[in-house]
């Protein structure tokens, strides 16, 4: 069961993060179309569960700054794979999506010099982000190793191969494909479907079998696209170059060919687009693709592939009475309601600090006197210092300080966190996310309680 066509994304990365954002961009396509196609994952581009243009504009843009740290400063430049894998993962546990969103990457051994060069696993650098519409910062970023347990848990590394593609596509997973150009440029695109027919049953797409993948690439989406709607053009060109397009009409088709060894190379045309001012037509432009061409056939190897698949999730609601209640959190990924009354939520498990296993409190009211009770022994925590920040970065920072607690207010989410290792980094031994509050409620020290 393939996802439909027309429920992916429409978004190019012409002009966003410097032209190095394919990464994100491709990845925005595809949870457009995960969210259109999964009730699991509805609120995976949007809050609300809406999927407008504007909608997977901004979960591009996010990405790119907060999650994949799309820069020009790596090596290649654009987004390392090392921060996609670690990137998609924590995107899907702030969303609450950790359980219903499964993620993999496949590629050839994490020791193999393509994927060294690709994944930038274990490095320690300064980088400039510079996002569309936003200003742009300096930040020290180290990277996953090898040896971090989410890529030890999400890499295999079993090559990329027809059957790979196959498997995705016919269980319905949005599948990213990782293209390496011969100038040794790369590039990602969103894979949509597959038509291939093993002929002569050796497990290899043969030349001759012409097997070929449906694809949504960023760099040209108007070229082989039904036209958008052209509004202001000047601005949506460098911004919103499709404002008004949700889905694609047709899509780039890529040929693939088996190599000796099961991986595969690639080959499709490659156009890229610039827009008339006027008419907001697209016209053919150098420059924005790649590896630099225009209206020609581009070729290579599939380097990697990123693999997100949506899972049936039950998620239980805890809920409490008119009264009173104190309601003892059991770590897993819970749903907590207290209902009226003042209640009192206790955090006492140390395994709700493990990623993706904090509950969520849908409606944590300070106004309610209700209230949040940490067990001092069994989370080691003997103060409450509280600071509240407004985004993974100030996050980030915070995490460098003394602060015991931090609370990061989102849009729609509240997440508290435990840091137990000073100005050390990372959250410590004893320290993670605690529990997530819908609504993001405002919370003080008033509103915490250790036991």
């Amino acid at each position: 069961m393939a996802i439909p066509s027309e429920n992916y994304g429409f978004l190019p990365q012409l002009s966003t993060f410097e032209r190095g954002a394919c990464a994100p961009t491709a990845t925005a396509n595809i949870m457009a179309a995960m969210a259109k196609t999964y009730p699991s994952l509805r609120t995976l581009i949007n809050v609300d569960g809406g999927v407008t243009y504007q909608d997977i504009a901004a979960t591009r843009n996010n990405l790119g700054a907060n999650y994949f740290l799309t820069s020009n400063d790596w090596t290649p430049v654009g987004s390392p794979v090392s921060m996609v894998i670690k990137g998609l993962q924590d995107y899907a546990a702030d969303r609450n999506l950790a359980q219903a969103l499964k993620v993999e990457a496949i590629g050839p051994s994490v020791n193999s010099p393509q994927i060294k060069m690709l994944g930038n696993f274990g490095v320690t650098r300064e980088i400039r982000i510079d996002p569309p519409s936003r200003p742009d910062r300096k930040i020290n970023v180290t990277t996953p190793s090898l040896n971090d347990p989410i890529i030890k848990r999400s890499y295999k590394d079993t090559g990329v191969t027809i059957q790979t593609i196959q498997e995705a596509l016919n269980n319905g997973s949005g599948l990213l494909l990782g293209l390496i150009y011969p100038e040794g440029e790369g590039h990602v695109v969103s894979a949509v479907s597959l038509d291939w027919s093993d002929r002569n049953g050796n497990g290899k797409a043969e030349a001759e079998e012409n097997a070929t993948v449906s694809i949504v690439d960023p760099l040209n989406p108007s070229k082989n696209y039904s036209q958008a709607t052209p509004g202001n053009v000047e601005n949506e060109q460098t911004f919103d170059p499709l404002v008004g397009a949700l889905g694609p009409v047709r899509t780039t088709e890529m040929k693939l060919i088996s190599k000796a060894d099961d991986s595969l190379t690639f080959e499709y045309r490659q156009i890229s687009v610039s827009y008339d001012n006027e008419t907001g037509k697209p016209i053919e432009a150098a420059g924005d693709s790649s590896n630099n061409t225009t209206n020609e056939a581009a070729s290579g190897d599939i380097a990697f592939a990123g693999v997100l698949t949506a899972r049936s999730v039950k998620r239980d609601i805890i809920t409490g009475t008119s009264d009173d209640d104190v309601i003892e959190l059991d770590p897993g990924r819970q749903r907590i309601k207290g209902g009226k009354g003042s209640d009192a939520f206790v955090i006492g498990d140390p395994e709700s600090l493990q990623k993706g296993q904090s509950d969520l409190i849908i409606d944590f009211k300070p106004q309610q006197n209700d209230l949040i009770v940490l067990s001092g022994n069994d989370l080691s925590i003997e103060e409450i210092d509280l600071i509240s920040v407004n985004s993974r970065f100030e996050k980030n920072l915070a995490k460098r300080s003394d602060h015991t607690l931090i609370y990061l207010q989102q849009e729609s989410t509240g997440i508290l966190y435990l840091n137990s290792n000073g100005d050390d980094p990372g959250w410590g031994t004893n320290g993670g996310e605690l529990i997530r509050l819908k609504g993001a409620p405002d919370l003080d020290a008033s509103d915490l309680f250790i036991n």
